[in-house]
């Protein structure tokens, strides 16, 4: 995802063309590009019926959002009890008992909080800004059946179609850190800027987790 953005950069003097492009030419290229292995450790939401009423909205497409905007019922109390006592151990240390670890060879990886990734992006349309929930997305090489199979799913997303694809995964969380194996490439990125580029192609670890006003904060980061 990111990679595409950025790597289209090159292409600045086609205006936003320069994306399909771009898009096109990774798509064109698989799998020698973006295919990155790495371990995600994450803290998923405690069960009840706060976790159920986000599990069953998640995949909620962007016009059934609209039709929810103004009906749903304030739970600030709820989210203030979920976070409470989350600790996060520095990066260096092993992650608590109570988190699931995946290790994998992803197409990519995005942890988002926000609906959109775009102005006319609905990635995940029930994601809201206000609670401390994110949602660990991914799509697994294992589960790519060819090159058009990805070339679906990016297209997709600004009918937000790509949640109905079984090869998009995602995982509501309250907290995550991401490991990926040494010279693994990519781009980490922030809102769509690029953490690190030293033309090395080396991998940066790091975590996410809710901050004081519920939002999610990046809380450490650390070269492989």
């Amino acid at each position: 995802m990111t990679t595409k953005y950025i790597g289209s950069e090159r292409f600045r003097f086609l205006g936003m063309a320069r994306l399909h492009l771009e898009a096109f030419l990774r798509v064109a290229f698989l799998p020698y590009v973006a295919r990155y292995k790495a371990r995600i450790s994450y803290l998923p939401l405690p069960e009840g019926r706060l976790r159920d009423k986000i599990m069953e909205k998640m995949r909620m497409r962007v016009e059934e959002r609209r039709e929810e905007i103004g009906k749903e019922e304030e739970e600030s109390e709820d989210f203030d009890e979920m976070i409470k006592g989350i600790e996060i151990p520095p990066l260096g240390q092993p992650v608590p008992s109570n988190w699931k670890t995946i290790e994998e060879e992803f197409c990519f990886v995005h942890i988002a909080a926000l609906s959109h990734i775009g102005s006319d992006l609905p990635y995940i349309p029930s994601a809201k800004l206000d609670n401390p929930v994110l949602f660990l997305t991914f799509v697994r090489w294992q589960k790519i059946f060819h090159r058009l199979h990805m070339a679906k799913i990016l297209l997709s997303i600004d009918t937000s179609a790509h949640l109905n694809d079984p090869a998009f995964e995602i995982i509501p969380i309250l907290a995550c850190r991401v490991n990926p194996e040494k010279d693994a490439g990519g781009w980490l990125a922030l809102d769509g800027e690029a953490v690190i580029n030293d033309g090395k192609n080396s991998s940066m670890s790091f975590q996410v987790g809710p901050g004081k006003n519920k939002n999610a904060t990046i809380i450490g980061r650390q070269r492989r």
